[in-house]
């Protein structure tokens, strides 16, 4: 069956289960669907006078009298008449990072671009570091995700279009082996990947109290407000951008007492509170986003947070503050809070045992 049987049959299936269900449709047209790389994006408009929350409640039956391969995502789609309803697409589209890097040019030196991903219906989605919105990125998911994947087209978005001397990375693995790769960047502080947790701690630590002061000193002095404003007047000599990529959170906290936590959570919120404005910016990931690995002390100040597939319901009320983490199709398949609004994507892939040519033709 080729793809537009496959809407249309789908679409009289979806139209048929919600009937049974006894929640009233008008309509499912094949040609509105949103095909993306990895989900087929369903409209549907309810009758008037329907209500949504039936629709959303009866996923799990929709999905097991369409013998689906997993739950659907639903919810309003902004803007428009329709719920939508996400079914995973049968011919899964990889979609690989190489081709786009490159293709978002520099505004200036503190533009810091990332490639994220292609929503449903086929657009690119880039964010800026550097945008005052987003200074800062948490991002969440288990084993088989698509997290680490995700890390490495951040790593290389901004070193494909930033020189050493615009851009400085902190790299912290102490998982100790996914980020070897990029040992030797010359973008990397001391020219390598931080694997020991304990050092780890401290290299962030000094960051919050002894970095972020010297840069603020720094802008003072210059009588500018922030990095941009210094940057714009000091072109031949900006303040580069920091970026400090944390893979494992929960790994890194490990080795710390209780008390030790406590004040770690801190300097982390020391950092997202004031590093936008001295260029400094965090990127923290974590496979357990449990409430006492993601605290709300650390969400405050992270807006911006992106959850690839996660065990269960309760773990992506943590991350994003609401249920469909859990639903996701692994290998890249993500939600994005941005701006309080929530999009999904399917995240650029990129294979591990090619970023050492990569990095060579950069």
């Amino acid at each position: 069956m080729d793809l537009d049987d496959h809407l249309r049959a789908t679409c009289a299936r979806i139209k048929a289960a919600c009937h049974d269900f006894g929640i009233r449709v008008t309509e499912i047209d094949p040609a509105n669907v949103d095909v993306g790389p990895s989900v087929l994006r369903y409209k549907i408009k309810l009758a008037p006078g329907e209500e949504a929350s039936r629709l959303r409640k009866k996923a799990e039956d929709i999905a097991r009298q369409l013998a689906a391969t997993s739950i659907p995502i639903i919810g309003f789609l902004p803007g428009t008449h329709y719920e939508y309803l996400d079914m995973a697409r049968p011919d899964r589209q990889t979609v690989e990072l190489e081709p786009v890097l490159n293709t978002e040019k520099l505004r200036d030196v503190n533009h810091l671009p990332l490639q994220i991903g292609i929503d449903p219906g086929g657009r690119t989605v880039c964010l800026d570091l550097g945008d005052d919105k987003l200074p800062h990125i948490l991002v969440a998911g288990g084993t088989g995700s698509g997290k680490t994947i995700f890390l490495y087209s951040v790593v290389l978005s901004l070193i494909s279009v930033h020189s050493d001397k615009s851009l400085e990375l902190v790299i912290i693995d102490p998982k100790q082996t996914d980020f070897t790769i990029f040992g030797g960047l010359k973008h990397l502080r001391e020219g390598e990947v931080i694997t020991e947790a304990d050092r780890g701690v401290e290299v962030v630590r000094q960051i919050a109290e002894h970095e972020m002061q010297e840069r603020s000193d720094i802008l003072q002095k210059a009588k500018c407000r922030d990095i941009k404003s210094f940057n714009a007047s000091h072109r031949e000599k900006p303040m580069r951008s920091l970026v400090v990529v944390i893979d494992e959170y929960a790994d890194l906290i490990a080795v710390l007492s209780k008390k030790e936590k406590e004040e770690f959570e801190r300097v982390i919120s020391r950092i997202t509170a004031r590093g936008r404005n001295v260029g400094i910016h965090l990127i923290l990931a974590t496979q357990r986003p449990t409430t006492d690995i993601v605290t709300g002390n650390i969400k405050a100040n992270m807006a911006c947070r992106i959850s690839f597939s996660l065990p269960s319901s309760r773990d992506s009320q943590v991350i994003l503050d609401e249920s469909g983490a859990e639903r996701l199709l692994r290998h890249g398949d993500m939600l994005l809070m941005h701006e309080g609004k929530l999009t999904r994507l399917q995240g650029y892939y990129v294979d591990p045992a090619k970023i050492e040519g990569l990095l060579k033709r950069m």
